[in-house]
């Protein structure tokens, strides 16, 4: 069971209303202890010409287990039809 619960005490923001609430979409992100960062991959081209593009990815791994883990980060990029168009980085890390 999962209860949201919102205080509003804080905020003296409305004369006649006392309540509040929530009035948008939640999500609940589920991850392991050692995942990619919510809006941790950054993807840019820096360079590109009418036969190549330069693709750079930054990925930003967040290890929340208290322990030293050793991970391989692979990156993938795929063009039409989800065929690989350019190379593949692979990167191990001890974090």
């Amino acid at each position: 069971m999962i209860a949201v619960r919102v205080d509003h005490t804080l905020y003296a923001d409305s004369r006649w209303y006392t309540g509040s609430g929530i009035y948008r979409h939640v999500w609940l992100n589920v991850t392991d202890k050692v995942h990619v960062a919510q809006w941790g991959t950054f993807v840019t081209t820096p360079l590109i010409t009418k036969e190549t593009a330069k693709v750079s990815v930054e990925n930003t791994i967040e290890n929340e287990s208290g322990k030293t883990q050793n991970l391989e980060v692979l990156s993938v990029v795929l063009g039409k039809k989800e065929k690989r168009s350019a190379g593949i980085s692979r990167l191990n890390l001890f974090l």
